[in-house]
């Protein structure tokens, strides 16, 4: 038998054949033994599963450790209880096993058993084992797989089987945890804080690639250990190929087992290894061979079998997916055959019983490229079917609960796949799709009824009729008011979920929808109305996709814009260039090529146009898609080609290993580059046109015109593309390893500017491109995402859309659009910098404090700069007032908006005109925090940091008394806020000591001294409280992430809990029916009054780790202002009508030049609002 495991992970039996870890197994056992958690972290294919089933285990087995092993797939409490039964029970039935395990799996999700009982069971039932060894291998399975179809709910559920993991290891004496991690999924793990804390304290075992002696014992040694020999050189030729290659191991098992097969005389030969293709082509060419030999119909079917095994990534890599034979439908013989040929894996699910299959591994994925082609044309629709399966669970789990199925925009799309794909979906997903759809029939056969009823009962007599007829109309307009609003808050749900997964103008049409929509009810809901504005709102400052050319049948692999910006050309793989106008108007289609199009160049002078493909050849084109002619020469598939500044000359870079230059009117030979060891990449001239560099697989060459070499860089990493700043001093280039790496130009020479290359992204980097004035470069990836960045390696922001990997990225020459070509067949034009809210800055310290003046034509803002603002509402700074020596922590209006007063951390409360001109300082003695007018302006309070509140009261004169009247105790702690009821009659006042209380007025400026209540419950600082426009509400916010509701005599009302940070402000809206509150992380959550979130506003413009230090609605109820501690003020704009002009303005070229939209979304701001 072959000694090597193919695309097989070791496993424990194979630990004979296992060789080239053996160091780094003795040292794993001896970090096991000090450790309780260890976590091995890898790239895919780095040998993790391997290392610990045949390295590890069988070293600790003889040591006398028990072992359980499992992978969390899509129900990890039921993974895990499957491998724990059989050692607490041994002596069941198989039958009786599978009952045992469905309980103990719900019992650990319930937490009525915890693992650290069991693993102290193991060991008690297995006196002569010292130690239990849980190993949890593949576990990004965890973020991949387990989904419940509601993301919190996900996040919570991972989070507490994470929660469970950790407690054992805490608590357990004689138990260790053993992970095995994909590197890429690194960034999920350290999301969950105690995880991260956890793998702080623990650090990771990181696994690198084998080193070169650890790879030829690894070759070498499992044959002679059964007395056959590689031929002289083999070992060489093998690890040329794969040595800088990461985690490349399961493709040389995979090459040296198809070798293994093909031995001769006890002799693994190099014409054996030829004619497998050798370790690059073996696995790609073995799986192109099993599906060839199929008939056509079996083809369709492997196809519709291989992409239901893999998960679609969205921002990460794609990943192997268990199928059930449910989803896999009744292809199943095929899935055994594929199974007999070692692509997948197919085995009985011990939790369920039920038949499964699997990739044997996902080297498939990466390296077959006949399968990567199927994913990329089919990813839109499998996110989708992953995303659908979820819900599906969901419903399940509700016993098929009719609120559990689709509707709105999110029926409309499954709709259109159940109509698109129907052969493609499982007989479960097509009845879940059909129960919705009759669902909606139903919905909307009894809102006919109600209509239809308008006329009932008219011969039983005039005024009985009249009266029925208006009892009728009266409840048909009540449920359509309620069918209405219904229907909008779907739509606002169905954006936000578009938007979050990447889908902006999608998003952005189904908001505007709602929005359109909501101007024609007749009365709608305030909560309605509410999620409808702030996901508009949302949405319009968030979106940077702007238009979306469609219109390519394969993938899009380059992009170009012509030198005056108003044309965009596109290659694909379907063997055109299509020519586009700049607002996406398509304009012509070129065909002449014979295979792909991997390169396309306008020449700068005359905007002439050459295309490069894999059938070798180059074409040029006029401007206006007519063919001018051919350049041919090259011996393989042409990868790159650019134009020279001045438009003479045209650079091609080919899989022959050669770069060529071609005169522009084709004349003459071609001048031929040599040099390359392989093939060449990427070209590109430096912008002053004197130099040329070129990429190829031994790194990059700088050329002089005349061909020869001015310098080498010698370049690792799987070098990919490369490209010059616009002053030519910089030189940037993508790998595949998903860095970039940026050099400065010295003379002739190079020097790295970064001291390691950027880790731009999880998966490797096609292109980069800078921006026209090279402050910034922007990145293309396999991993779906543009990222833009500053020359520091600073990241600026993510780009996120696209279903496929991106290819190519380019910056318009005015530098306002950044276009990119993806494998989901797409073109997206973006802008990079999107809409935003009016956003200035207010302070150069810590902005403490907002207030709007009671015509909302003005606001004031209170800053750590030691001094307020006043300022109109469009942000144009009226006033400073100066005078404070300290912070200047709040600002108020008088009622009469005359005046403004400040208090400060210098003890005083200074009064002013609008003007800036001081009128009266008052003295507090300690630092004063919060200050505000009585409604009818008799009273001035303020909250004190000596645990009172300090009130003033107006004199004859007009002017406030300088010494307080009374200062009111009661308080244990530092008083940090106050708020007046609307009638004047209640103070409330928050504090430090966690508590709030109500104080009664009982004379035109006095307060009883003892509070009326306190209001209990909070269990940190109560850092806001605020009263409702009718006064019967009070609400506070706290630290400890709560938000609570009372009524005015203290009874407590509703805990509104969703933030994940300590709260600092909250806000009613003027018409009373929302409430704002923001934390410290830069998010403001509204909810209606009756504890529902309806949204949840997030602000682009904050850096990393700013938060918000004011907040306030303008009296309109139409602008939430926020001012934070860098000192900014930012203005949200939740005006429906301007929301809704912002929008059609957005979408106004993809509504009018997008061929796929359909007809009424093509009209959708054709008509006004209302």
């Amino acid at each position: 038998p072959s000694p090597y495991k193919g695309l097989s992970a070791f496993q424990e039996p194979d630990a004979p054949h296992f060789f080239g870890r053996e160091a780094l197994a003795e040292k794993l056992t001896q970090v096991v033994y000090q450790r309780p958690l260890v976590a091995i972290i890898g790239a895919s294919g780095s040998g993790k599963s391997s290392l610990v089933f045949a390295g590890l285990i069988p070293r600790l087995r003889q040591l006398g450790w028990q072992v359980v092993s499992f992978r969390p797939g899509n129900r990890p409490y039921f993974r895990l209880a499957e491998q724990l039964i059989p050692l607490l029970e041994p002596l069941l039935s198989e039958t009786d096993q599978l009952v045992e395990i469905s309980k103990l799996a719900i019992a650990l999700q319930q937490q009525n058993l915890t693992l650290t009982d069991i693993s102290d069971r193991i060991l008690q039932k297995s006196p002569q084992s010292k130690r239990l060894l849980l190993v949890a291998d593949q576990f990004e399975e965890l973020y991949t797989l387990c989904e419940t179809g509601n993301v919190e709910e996900t996040v919570r559920s991972q989070q507490r089987f994470l929660d469970e993991l950790l407690r054992t290891v805490e608590r357990s004496q004689n138990f260790t945890l053993v992970l095995t991690l994909r590197a890429d999924f690194c960034e999920h793990a350290l999301a969950y804080r105690p995880f991260a804390e956890a793998l702080g304290h623990f650090p990771p075992e990181l696994l690198s690639p084998m080193t070169r002696q650890e790879l030829q014992a690894a070759i070498e040694k499992p044959a002679i250990a059964q007395g056959i020999h590689l031929a002289e050189g083999l070992t060489k030729r093998i690890l040329n190929a794969v040595d800088a290659s990461p985690g490349q191991l399961p493709l040389l098992e995979f090459a040296l087992t198809l070798l293994w097969e093909k031995q001769s005389n006890g002799c693994l030969t190099h014409a054996a290894y030829d004619a497998i293709g050798g370790v690059e082509q073996a696995l790609a060419g073995y799986a192109e061979q099993v599906y060839s030999a199929l008939p056509s119909a079996a083809q369709r079917q492997a196809q519709q079998i291989f992409i239901q095994l893999v998960h679609p990534g969205e921002g990460t890599a794609d990943t192997r997916r268990l199928a059930t034979r449910r989803e896999i439908g009744n292809h199943w013989t095929l899935v055994n055959h594929l199974a007999d040929k070692r692509l997948v894996v197919s085995r009985q699910d011990e939790a369920t019983g039920e038949e499964i299959v699997e990739l044997v591994h996902e080297a498939l994925i990466q390296e077959w490229q006949q399968l990567r082609q199927w994913l990329e044309e089919d990813r839109s629709f499998r996110i989708w079917q992953e995303r659908l399966r979820s819900t599906i669970r969901q419903w399940e789990t509700s016993q098929r609960d009719q609120g559990a199925l689709l509707r709105g925009a999110t029926l409309l799309e499954a709709e259109h796949w159940l109509h698109d794909r129907q052969p493609d979906l499982s007989a479960t997903e097509r009845q879940f799709v059909s129960a919705s759809l009759e669902l909606q029939t139903q919905e909307q056969n009894l809102r006919d009824r109600l209509r239809r009823r308008r006329v009932w009962g008219l011969s039983s007599g005039l005024a009985t009729a009249l009266f029925l007829v208006g009892m009728t109309t009266w409840q048909w307009h009540r449920a359509e008011v309620v069918q209405a609003n219904a229907q909008l808050n779907t739509l606002s749900t169905s954006s936000m979920e578009l938007y979050n997964s990447g889908k902006e103008l999608e998003a952005l049409l189904v908001s505007l929808r709602a929005g359109r929509q909501l101007g024609w009810i007749f009365s709608e809901n305030p909560e309605t109305r509410a999620r409808v504005v702030t996901s508009l709102q949302q949405i319009v400052y968030g979106i940077r996709e702007y238009n979306r050319l469609d219109g390519h049948d394969r993938t899009v692999i380059d992009i170009a814009f012509s030198p005056d910006g108003e044309l965009l050309a596109s290659a694909s793989d379907d063997k055109t260039v299509r020519l586009w106008q700049r607002d996406g108007t398509w304009l012509k289609t070129l065909e002449g090529h014979s295979s792909n199009v991997r390169s396309v160049s306008f020449e700068p002078r005359w905007s002439n146009l050459a295309s490069a493909s894999d059938d070798k050849t180059i074409r040029l084109w006029q401007r206006d898609g007519t063919a001018i002619g051919i350049l041919e020469g090259h011996q393989d598939k042409v990868n790159s080609i650019s134009f020279s500044p001045n438009g003479e000359l045209l650079a091609s870079a080919s899989a022959d290993g050669t770069v060529k230059l071609w005169h522009r009117n084709a004349s003459g030979e071609p001048i031929t580059l040599s040099g390359h060891t392989g093939w060449v990449s990427f070209v590109s001239f430096s912008p002053d046109g004197q130099t040329l560099a070129s990429a190829g697989t031994d790194g990059i060459r700088i050329w002089k015109l005349d061909g020869s070499l001015i310098t080498f860089l010698p370049v690792p990493n799987n070098l990919v593309s490369i490209s010059f700043n616009p002053d030519g001093q910089i030189l940037a280039a993508a790998h595949k390893d998903g860095t970039v790496q940026l050099w400065t130009r010295q003379g002739e020479t190079f020097e790295p500017i970064l001291s390691t290359p950027l880790q731009a992204h999880s998966d490797r980097v096609w292109r980069v491109s800078f921006s026209p004035d090279g402050q910034t470069f922007a990145t293309a990836s396999a991993d779906n995402t543009v990222k833009l960045w500053r020359l520091d390696g600073t990241s600026i922001k993510t780009l996120q859309g696209h279903s496929g990997p991106i290819y190519s990225v380019s910056f318009s020459p005015d530098g306002d659009i950044l276009a990119s070509a993806s494998a989901d067949q797409t073109v997206r034009l973006w802008h990079p910098d999107n809409l935003q809210p009016i956003t200035f800055q207010g302070h150069q310290e810590r902005a403490n404090d907002l207030d709007y003046s009671l015509d909302g034509q003005m606001f004031a803002t209170a800053g750590a700069d030691r001094v307020a603002k006043l300022w109109q509402a469009d942000g144009t700074q009226l006033a400073i007032f100066k005078g404070h020596q300290e912070w200047v922590h709040s600002v108020s209006f008088s009622p009469d908006g005359q005046a403004i007063a400040t208090s400060s951390a210098d003890g005083t409360i200074k009064i002013w005109t609008l003007e800036g001109d001081l009128l009266q300082t008052l003295d507090g003695e300690t630092t004063l925090r919060d200050v505000s007018f009585s409604p009818d302006g008799q009273v001035l309070a303020a909250a004190a940091e000596d645990q009172t509140i300090k009130v003033w009261q107006r004199s004859s004169s007009g002017d406030f008394w300088v010494n307080p009247v009374q200062s009111l105790s009661g308080h244990s702690d530092n008083v940090v806020a106050i708020s007046f009821s609307p009638d004047g009659q209640t103070l409330a006042s928050s504090s430090d000591d966690e508590t709030a209380k109500l104080w009664r007025r009982v004379s035109n400026g006095r307060f009883a001294p003892d509070p009326i209540t306190t209001l209990t419950g909070h269990t940190s600082s109560v850092r806001d409280i605020s009263f409702s426009l009718d006064g019967q509400t009070l609400a506070t916010g706290s630290l400890d992430g709560d938000v609570r509701l009372w009524r005015r005599n203290g009874t407590p009302l509703l805990e509104l809990k969703g933030h994940q940070s300590r709260i600092g402000n909250i806000a009613f809206s003027p018409d009373g029916q929302t409430l704002a509150s923001s934390s410290i992380d830069g998010k403001v959550m509204l909810w209606s009054l009756d504890g529902s979130l309806l949204s949840t506003l997030k602000y682009d413009s904050f850096q990393k780790d700013s938060s918000i230090a004011g907040l306030s609605f303008s009296p309109d109820g139409q602008t939430l202002a926020v001012s934070t501690d860098e000192g900014k003020v930012i203005l949200s704009n939740l005006n429906l009508d301007d929301l809704l002009a912002r929008s059609c303005s957005w979408v106004w070229d993809y509504l009018h030049t997008n061929r796929r939209l359909s007809e009424s979304d093509r009209h959708l701001c054709d008509t006004p609002t209302r």
